[in-house]
């Protein structure tokens, strides 16, 4: 599987085949895929389709949009590194969907991108560096009390790891801060990625039941895609 990967990334999908879950990875370029206009913003489409395939989920289904803020640029000797081992310490943030929906312009990227720096702010090097030598004590625990207070069965998370050049402090150094997508949590999962260097378009990561898979291939979008 053609993803940015690490020693431990392989453990992670085999529990995730033995579980019979459903994990692809597609490059995608809408300019091109699409049969149909795509509607305003990359972003505003996988939500509209998460929406829709989160209704095919049983029970009653609630979709998440997050952004994962990079940490990075706050540690010294990583803020101009080429590291893309996992986030040192996750700080999600969420953005209203209508602004979501929205084409990307300067001003919304500017806005979210506000919101990122206020999250952030007080992720300095000191306390990220606390919050490793707290888990290094005691992994597993921490690992497992975390996965157990967010786990959510009925959730359809979509997450948008894309990049901006020109919002680099905010969003990262241009590659994915996880070399895997977080699927440990969450048994439906929603990645937007950037393509990797010297490839056009988008790479969409995602793990479904095979139920739900089922269902998206009975759509003539994913059909094409695939």
């Amino acid at each position: 599987m053609p993803v940015y990967t690490d020693s431990s990334c392989n453990v992670h999908f085999q529990t995730l085949k033995d579980a019979d879950f459903d994990v692809r990875l597609l490059p995608v370029d809408y300019s091109s895929a699409c049969k149909t206009p795509a509607p305003p913003g990359i972003i505003g489409q996988c939500l509209k389709l998460a929406e829709f395939h989160a209704g095919r989920l049983d029970g009653e289904a609630v979709v998440l949009s997050n952004i994962v803020a990079d940490v990075r640029p706050r540690i010294k000797r990583l803020a101009d590194s080429n590291y893309v081992g996992n986030a040192v310490l996750l700080k999600v943030v969420a953005s209203p969907l209508d602004l979501l929906l929205k084409e990307c312009s300067p001003k919304i990227l500017a806005a979210v991108a506000c919101n990122i720096r206020r999250a952030v702010d007080g992720l300095d090097e000191r306390y990220c560096k606390q919050i490793g030598h707290l888990i290094n004590k005691n992994p597993s625990g921490h690992v497992y009390a975390n996965m157990q207070v967010t786990t959510v069965n009925n959730a359809f998370v979509v997450t948008n790891h894309t990049r901006f050049g020109y919002y680099d402090s905010d969003f990262g150094s241009g590659l994915p801060v996880l070399v895997r997508p977080a699927f440990l949590v969450f048994e439906n999962d929603f990645v937007i990625m950037p393509a990797r260097p010297g490839q056009d378009g988008y790479e969409l990561a995602f793990t479904v039941v095979p139920k739900v898979v089922k269902n998206m291939m009975e759509s003539e979008y994913w059909k094409y895609i695939y």
